[in-house]
């Protein structure tokens, strides 16, 4: 049984994203999980998983009030992850004596705490979070930093200590328009992806079994779920896109597909020898000519 603290410094460095991947990784494993939207200010994960995604909790919900919490809304679930509002924990509201009960509450029952800052290129102040979040919850749990490359450079502003890194691979942006056509919950998608966006979702089933394969996160999720997500992953295990799948007209079955036969006749080009040459050189213009039909931009 787990209790999941995901938090950020800033908004915009994808706590509402990795909140919305475990949550999917935990329920493809098996577990009964219930999500805590705690960012009164934003609520980017019920905007992007739907009303009944998760439980609303208010900033000035305090330490009084998590016994009838658990009672009412947590005697039957296995794995909670609370998605923080940005910079909580510097914040001061009532709502941080509410999470600490709240996980004494739990740890008696069993529940193993995991705290997860986010660094990212565009999330200055991140090792301060983990300073924050070690000094209040490292004694009592594990605190994973999750490096999250969101703009592919790598730059994750860390400087300090990272007790446990796990790093989270950018997913192109027209792969996660995709995954937004639909206000569910990603383990709803996972198990049952829309019929023209197949291979996106395969991609990202793909990069979310790297991202749990890391330990620690592979103890917290555990083995059934990397097995699953494996296996809704397969469909993707061919696709080697050209271009960038950048927005959405181009992350469609077919336009992925056309996006690949491109890399593959540029490859067959590279390596063809003098006499091949010109009948490479139609098959890139043909399957360039294809890809063309769901982008203009090359």
């Amino acid at each position: 049984m787990d209790l999941i603290f995901v938090a950020t410094p800033k908004g915009g460095a994808g706590k509402t994203t990795v909140a919305d991947l475990l949550a999917a990784a935990c329920t493809l494993g098996g577990r009964r999980v219930v999500v805590l939207d705690a960012d009164a200010g934003n609520r980017g994960y019920l905007r992007r998983c739907g009303p009944l995604s998760a439980i609303e909790v208010d900033w000035e919900t305090g330490h009084n009030d998590a016994s009838v919490f658990v009672q009412r809304h947590l005697e039957h679930v296995d794995t909670i992850i609370v998605d923080f509002g940005a910079n909580l924990l510097a914040s001061g509201t009532p709502i941080l004596g509410f999470l600490s009960a709240l996980q004494g509450r739990l740890a008696a029952k069993g529940f193993r705490l995991w705290t997860l800052p986010i660094a990212s290129a565009n999330a200055p102040g991140t090792d301060s979070l983990v300073e924050r979040m070690i000094h209040r919850f490292g004694d009592a749990g594990n605190v994973v930093v999750v490096a999250n490359d969101t703009d592919g450079s790598a730059a994750y502003m860390l400087g300090g200590r990272t007790p446990s890194l796990v790093r989270l691979e950018r997913i192109p942006s027209g792969v996660v328009a995709a995954r937004l056509q639909r206000r569910e919950p990603l383990a709803s998608i996972l198990l049952s992806p829309s019929d023209n966006h197949l291979i996106a979702t395969a991609m990202i089933a793909r990069s979310l079994q790297r991202f749990v394969s890391q330990p620690p996160l592979s103890d917290l999720v555990g083995r059934a779920a990397i097995e699953r997500l494996n296996a809704s992953a397969a469909i993707a295990d061919g696709s080697r896109a050209y271009y960038t799948i950048d927005r959405l007209s181009v992350a469609s079955d077919d336009a992925i597909r056309a996006n690949t036969a491109v890399r593959g006749a540029i490859d067959d080009l590279s390596s063809c020898s003098a006499g091949e040459a010109w009948m490479r050189v139609q098959a890139y213009r043909a399957a360039y000519a294809e890809y063309a039909r769901f982008s203009k931009t090359h």
